[in-house]
């Protein structure tokens, strides 16, 4: 699951581009991964696999790592939904197989990731305030000549 939600968490950020780049740099590190192993089918790892791997057979990849760390440097401070998923596929599903969480516990932690959005931030919530005066404001001068969509920011 934790590959799933890692590849899903690319695409949310990066699109199909994304992906791409991140299965090929996978594919490139095991390639040169000196622990690589071999073993996932019978002892041969399967060329259609390489590229998909988030391992070195033992445990997570160090290039998945480094991506995980890259996606949060670009992640947007308004996205608080894609964070959340990200630790718990870092800190809950890609770790020690004795260690991930069963996919019950995982069903809670998504339920509670994308609950309520947590506004933290005064800041933020200052910015919502104002954006939707201005939207009131906006559809109040606008009112006889054009029809707007209204947007509820809570």
């Amino acid at each position: 699951m934790g590959c799933i939600l890692s590849e899903a968490v690319t695409w949310i950020m990066l699109g199909s581009k994304g992906i791409k780049q991140f299965r090929r740099l996978r594919s490139r590190a095991h390639v040169m991964s000196p622990t690589r192993s071999s073993s996932i089918i019978g002892g041969l790892t399967p060329s259609s696999l390489v590229g998909h791997m988030f391992h070195d057979g033992e445990k997570v990849s160090r290039l998945v790592i480094l991506w995980h760390q890259h996606l949060r440097g670009i992640m947007q401070v308004c996205d608080t939904v894609t964070i959340r998923i990200l630790d718990i596929v870092d800190m809950s599903l890609l770790v020690d197989m004795k260690s991930r969480i069963s996919a019950q516990e995982l069903l809670k932690r998504m339920d509670h990731a994308i609950g309520e959005p947590e506004h933290d931030d005064d800041v933020t919530l200052g910015a919502y305030d104002e954006l939707e005066s201005l939207l009131e404001e906006d559809q109040s001068e606008n009112s006889d000549t054009e029809e707007f969509i209204v947007i509820d920011i809570e």
